[in-house]
């Protein structure tokens, strides 16, 4: 009888886990912090003028730097070394609000900075576990670690930003409130040609209210009696043009009537839509006590936050698929490199 010989494995190690080319990682946060300090400055530009192109280019940007953010967590080895990246990079966005820190700091704008970083740092290092513990080079369960909590924590200072800006320090003029309004009210109009075709915000509010008359009665039918005193149902798009005159005029009235109400009387009809929403807004405010105004502000702040978070987590796919890209782009150009620790794990590591 022949017997089986013993058989004996060996551990086939490359080479450690650690960090070897401290110069990419430099140039890699370099670029990283470079994305997050322009992602603030478009956003603190966009708080100044209220630019809708100011801010499709902040997202964008925004997304970007969250795939560094998301990619230092993977090709980073050392524990401290990546905590002190993302630190740097949480803080250099900072000095864009210097006007706010100095000399008169505002103490919520120094909270939010403090979670902001403690989320950025805290994000990074459970991705960086997430990527130590998988057996091969896996992007997406990390940037699921990295995204959210690092997006939390910049829009948290953005927040706290937006609201310091503009509420108690009263940076929110009067140019500003008309191009801010102007700018949502025409967004809005798509929305609104849906269910009322051919309305137009930049009308005066006479001739808006007009189309919109107009409209709402386009796909009515109005009940008639005939001269035998039959009823009848006749389309408003068939009835007589003095007939149909009236009946817009009737509704467009009773519209009037209801707007002068609801505001007080304080629309002119002659102003378009988007300066008379802005002066209803306007006066509104003023008339509002100090309490209220401090709960608007922080109610609108509160909105900001979630809104964004709404938005950006509609992305956090799109965040892991270039990080993914980028990731295998670095490998293929030779700035990093795949290694393994043995035979069933694998590690990513700056060349």
């Amino acid at each position: 009888m022949i017997q089986n010989p013993n058989i004996t494995t060996t551990r086939v190690s490359s080479e450690p886990e650690v960090d070897r080319s401290i110069l990419k990682i430099i140039i890699f946060a370099l670029f990283g912090a470079a994305f997050g300090i322009f992602s603030v400055y478009l956003f603190s530009g966009f708080l100044g003028s209220f630019d809708g192109n100011l801010f499709l280019v902040w997202f964008p940007v925004s997304l970007i730097f969250f795939v560094f953010v998301t990619l230092q967590s993977v090709f980073i080895k050392s524990r401290w070394r990546l905590g002190s990246v993302l630190f740097v990079q949480g803080l250099l966005p900072l000095a864009l609000f210097w006007r706010e820190l100095y000399p008169n700091p505002s103490a919520l704008i120094l909270i939010a900075a403090g979670v902001n970083l403690l989320f950025l740092i805290t994000a990074g290092l459970k991705g960086q576990i997430m990527a130590a513990d998988t057996f091969s080079v896996r992007i997406s369960p990390v940037a699921k670690q990295v995204v959210p909590r690092a997006i939390a924590g910049m829009l948290i200072l953005l927040t706290a930003v937006t609201y310091t800006y503009y509420f108690p320090r009263k940076n929110f003029t009067d140019e500003l409130g008309r191009s801010a309004v102007g700018e949502v009210v025409r967004s809005a109009q798509p929305i609104l040609n849906i269910w009322f075709p051919g309305v137009s915000v930049a009308e005066p509010v006479g001739t808006f209210i007009r189309d919109l008359a107009i409209a709402k009665l386009q796909d009515t039918s109005v009940d008639l009696t005939q001269q035998d005193g039959t009823p009848t149902s006749v389309s408003f798009r068939f009835l007589p043009e003095r007939m149909k005159q009236q009946l817009i005029e009737n509704v467009a009235q009773g519209i009037q009537s209801s707007i002068l109400q609801a505001t007080g009387g304080r629309i002119s009809m002659d102003e378009t839509v988007e300066d008379a929403t802005y002066n209803a807004l306007r006066e509104a405010v003023t008339g509002a006590s100090e309490e209220l105004k401090t709960a608007g502000g922080i109610a609108i702040a509160v909105l900001f936050f979630f809104i964004l978070k709404g938005l950006f987590s509609l992305f956090y796919w799109l965040i892991a698929l270039l990080s993914f890209l980028f990731f295998k782009f670095l490998i293929v150009v030779g700035f990093a490199y795949l290694s393994a620790e043995d035979r069933t794990r694998e590690f990513a590591l700056f060349s």
